[in-house]
Protein backbone atom coordinates (compact mmCIF):
# COMPACT_ATOMS: atom_id res chain seq x y z
CA UNK A 1 0.00 0.00 0.00
CA UNK A 2 2.97 2.22 0.63
CA UNK A 3 4.57 1.65 -3.01
CA UNK A 4 1.08 2.40 -4.28
CA UNK A 5 0.63 5.45 -1.93
CA UNK A 6 4.37 6.81 -3.12
CA UNK A 7 3.54 6.02 -6.94
CA UNK A 8 0.19 7.95 -6.88
CA UNK A 9 1.88 10.81 -5.01
CA UNK A 10 5.38 11.26 -7.86
CA UNK A 11 2.58 10.87 -10.76
CA UNK A 12 0.45 13.79 -9.23
CA UNK A 13 4.15 15.80 -8.39
CA UNK A 14 4.78 15.05 -12.32
CA UNK A 15 1.82 16.45 -13.54
CA UNK A 16 2.03 19.68 -11.95
CA UNK A 17 5.79 20.19 -12.20
CA UNK A 18 5.77 18.80 -16.25
CA UNK A 19 2.27 21.49 -16.83
CA UNK A 20 4.34 24.11 -15.29
CA UNK A 21 7.61 23.65 -16.93
CA UNK A 22 5.54 23.52 -20.27
CA UNK A 23 3.92 26.67 -19.84
CA UNK A 24 7.19 28.17 -18.69
CA UNK A 25 8.76 27.16 -21.89
CA UNK A 26 5.83 28.40 -24.20
CA UNK A 27 5.94 31.53 -22.63
CA UNK A 28 9.67 31.81 -22.92
CA UNK A 29 9.11 30.99 -27.07
CA UNK A 30 6.25 33.21 -27.36
CA UNK A 31 8.21 35.94 -26.09
CA UNK A 32 11.30 35.60 -28.30
CA UNK A 33 8.70 35.50 -30.94
CA UNK A 34 7.82 39.25 -30.28
CA UNK A 35 10.97 40.65 -29.30
CA UNK A 36 9.94 40.42 -25.33
CA UNK A 37 7.14 42.64 -25.69
CA UNK A 38 4.39 41.14 -23.68
CA UNK A 39 0.80 41.06 -25.84
CA UNK A 40 -1.45 38.93 -26.75
CA UNK A 41 0.60 36.85 -29.37
CA UNK A 42 2.48 35.59 -26.13
CA UNK A 43 -0.89 34.12 -24.88
CA UNK A 44 -1.81 32.91 -28.95
CA UNK A 45 1.58 31.02 -28.23
CA UNK A 46 0.70 29.70 -25.01
CA UNK A 47 -2.66 27.74 -26.18
CA UNK A 48 -1.14 24.53 -26.92
CA UNK A 49 0.51 24.51 -23.39
CA UNK A 50 -2.64 25.74 -21.73
CA UNK A 51 -4.58 22.71 -23.44
CA UNK A 52 -2.20 20.14 -22.60
CA UNK A 53 -2.02 21.40 -18.65
CA UNK A 54 -6.20 20.97 -18.85
CA UNK A 55 -6.22 17.80 -20.13
CA UNK A 56 -2.85 16.63 -18.12
CA UNK A 57 -4.83 18.24 -14.89
CA UNK A 58 -7.83 16.53 -14.69
CA UNK A 59 -7.02 13.38 -12.70
CA UNK A 60 -5.51 15.53 -10.01
CA UNK A 61 -8.81 17.89 -10.20
CA UNK A 62 -10.88 14.58 -9.48
CA UNK A 63 -8.89 13.03 -6.50
CA UNK A 64 -8.69 16.49 -4.56
CA UNK A 65 -10.48 15.25 -1.58
CA UNK A 66 -7.67 12.14 -1.18
CA UNK A 67 -5.51 15.12 -1.59
CA UNK A 68 -6.72 17.23 1.12
CA UNK A 69 -6.48 13.84 3.38
CA UNK A 70 -2.80 12.87 2.39
CA UNK A 71 -2.15 17.24 3.00
CA UNK A 72 -3.15 16.36 6.59
CA UNK A 73 -2.29 14.04 7.31
CA UNK A 74 1.52 15.13 6.37
CA UNK A 75 0.88 18.56 8.16
CA UNK A 76 -0.04 16.72 10.93
CA UNK A 77 3.68 14.82 11.29
CA UNK A 78 5.28 17.73 10.26
CA UNK A 79 3.58 20.44 11.75
CA UNK A 80 4.76 23.19 9.10
CA UNK A 81 2.87 24.35 6.10
CA UNK A 82 6.21 25.50 4.57
CA UNK A 83 7.95 21.66 5.04
CA UNK A 84 4.83 20.26 3.90
CA UNK A 85 5.20 22.50 0.85
CA UNK A 86 8.66 21.87 0.04
CA UNK A 87 8.96 18.04 0.59
CA UNK A 88 5.73 17.81 -2.31
CA UNK A 89 7.70 20.24 -4.28
CA UNK A 90 11.10 17.84 -3.82
CA UNK A 91 9.35 14.47 -4.03
CA UNK A 92 9.92 13.78 -0.69
CA UNK A 93 6.59 11.73 -0.17
CA UNK A 94 8.72 9.05 1.74
CA UNK A 95 9.74 11.70 4.45
CA UNK A 96 6.57 13.47 4.50
CA UNK A 97 4.44 10.07 5.23
CA UNK A 98 6.80 8.65 7.66
CA UNK A 99 7.65 5.46 5.23
CA UNK A 100 11.44 4.35 4.63
CA UNK A 101 12.96 4.35 1.36
CA UNK A 102 16.00 2.62 0.39
CA UNK A 103 19.41 4.13 0.30
CA UNK A 104 21.47 4.77 -3.61
CA UNK A 105 24.92 2.67 -3.42
CA UNK A 106 27.96 4.62 -4.11
CA UNK A 107 27.49 3.98 -8.42
CA UNK A 108 24.22 5.75 -8.18
CA UNK A 109 25.24 8.72 -6.70
CA UNK A 110 28.12 9.12 -9.02
CA UNK A 111 26.22 8.58 -12.03
CA UNK A 112 23.65 11.31 -10.66
CA UNK A 113 26.41 14.01 -9.95
CA UNK A 114 28.40 13.23 -13.19
CA UNK A 115 25.27 13.51 -15.40
CA UNK A 116 24.02 16.70 -13.52
CA UNK A 117 27.90 18.24 -13.94
CA UNK A 118 27.99 17.53 -17.45
CA UNK A 119 24.24 18.31 -18.70
CA UNK A 120 24.74 22.03 -16.22
CA UNK A 121 28.25 22.20 -18.25
CA UNK A 122 26.45 21.89 -21.81
CA UNK A 123 23.87 24.12 -21.13
CA UNK A 124 26.32 26.73 -20.02
CA UNK A 125 28.44 25.92 -23.06
CA UNK A 126 25.35 25.82 -25.70
CA UNK A 127 24.29 28.89 -27.87
CA UNK A 128 20.64 29.05 -25.91
CA UNK A 129 19.44 32.46 -25.10
CA UNK A 130 20.12 33.78 -21.29
CA UNK A 131 16.30 32.75 -20.61
CA UNK A 132 16.12 29.54 -21.98
CA UNK A 133 19.96 28.28 -20.39
CA UNK A 134 18.65 29.99 -16.57
CA UNK A 135 15.75 27.37 -17.30
CA UNK A 136 17.38 24.58 -18.03
CA UNK A 137 19.71 24.88 -15.28
CA UNK A 138 17.05 25.74 -12.64
CA UNK A 139 15.30 21.97 -14.20
CA UNK A 140 18.41 19.82 -13.85
CA UNK A 141 18.94 21.31 -10.68
CA UNK A 142 15.05 20.26 -9.49
CA UNK A 143 16.02 17.08 -11.10
CA UNK A 144 19.30 16.52 -9.43
CA UNK A 145 17.68 17.69 -5.83
CA UNK A 146 15.08 15.50 -6.01
CA UNK A 147 17.45 12.45 -7.64
CA UNK A 148 19.23 12.38 -4.57
CA UNK A 149 16.25 12.97 -2.24
CA UNK A 150 14.58 9.81 -3.62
Amino acid sequence: MERQLLRFLNDQRFRWVSSLILLLGFFIGSLQDVNYEFSIAVLEGMFPAFLYACIFLIPVYRRRKLYKLIYNRALRICGSKRKVFLYILLGLHGKLLGINIAHKNKFKWAVIIFAYIIFVGWSIQSEMPFVLKLLVILIATYRFVVAINS
